[in-house]
């Protein structure tokens, strides 16, 4: 899915009597690196990862696949996707599926059992949805407040069924989304499974695919011209494009597209804002579109 990347803020303050200041924050990454780090178990996680490169059609993200020792829950899974600086995936289109799936076609993220069941993904089923099909959606993206349409889904012949169990006198029921193929081999089908694991719940999925969005842009030269006006420069991924959005005070609901960075030269953008000149305090977040 395409996403704008959380984004360090760039204020640029300006003072009717005074010399104009500028003010970048950009938030710092060393720490939650260091305590995702601190929390790894004692064994390590079977992973890898690739880069859904917009070159190549894709949406600039890096998709990671996971694989437990054991069984993991998908709560646990959403957990540590979040705890590694991304989202439990979530895949809106055919395209982003076969990616995905070219990713973890690999017995090491699967369970065979009378059926094969793969690693998690960032689905779920909203509670007292019409079943078997009804409230799907997907977990919120980074930056986001609100989740993507579930427009598109690749289910299993048969999928949902949402089966259900009774233990100790509790219903659960299915109603996280996994890869799942019916018999023999793995495939880039899906199904409703239960959340839990254990005896009568699930027990078959051992792994999950994290979504991670492009780097914050690196920001540079931020410079008031003579004529007031303001313009800044950032790195990013080459050919994704960004708009620049405007606020005048934080925290704030209302962003002004103020529109399009212009690409100088690959990977590295500028943009000028000419409507400074009356403004105290202007901040802007960059965004991919």
């Amino acid at each position: 899915m395409n996403r704008s990347v959380n984004q360090p803020h760039l204020a640029s303050t300006m003072s009717k009597s005074a010399t104009p200041s500028i003010h970048v924050d950009i938030p710092l990454r060393t720490a939650p690196a260091l305590l995702c780090l601190l929390a790894l178990p004692a064994y390590a996680d079977n992973t890898k990862q690739a880069t859904w490169t917009v070159a190549s059609g894709g949406n600039g993200h890096t998709f990671r696949v996971v694989a437990k020792s054991g069984l993991i829950s998908w709560d646990a899974a959403n957990t540590e996707a979040l705890a590694a600086g991304g989202y439990l995936a979530t895949i809106t289109s055919a395209e982003e599926n076969n990616f995905v799936f070219t990713l973890i076609d690999d017995p090491t993220y699967w369970t065979q059992s009378s059926n094969d069941h793969g690693p998690w993904i960032g689905g779920y089923q909203l509670a007292n949805a019409s079943e078997p099909a009804g409230g799907f959606t997907w977990v919120i993206q980074t930056g986001a407040s609100t989740p993507e349409l579930f427009s598109y889904a690749n289910w299993e012949s048969g999928e949902p069924n949402n089966l259900t169990n009774t233990i100790s006198g509790t219903n659960y029921n299915q109603d996280r989304v996994s890869f799942f193929h019916a018999g023999t081999g793995r495939a880039a089908t899906w199904s409703d499974e239960y959340n839990l694991t254990g005896s009568g719940l699930n027990q078959w999925t051992k792994s999950y695919v994290i979504e991670l969005e492009p780097t914050p842009p690196v920001l540079a030269n931020p410079t008031i011209q003579p004529d007031r006006s303001f313009t800044f420069a950032f790195t990013n991924t080459p050919g994704v494009p960004f708009h620049v959005l405007m606020a005048t005070n934080l925290p704030s609901t209302n962003w002004t597209d103020l529109g399009s960075a212009t690409e100088i030269s690959p990977g590295h953008f500028q943009f000028t804002d000419s409507q400074t000149s009356n403004s105290f305090s202007r901040f802007y977040r960059v965004i991919s579109q």
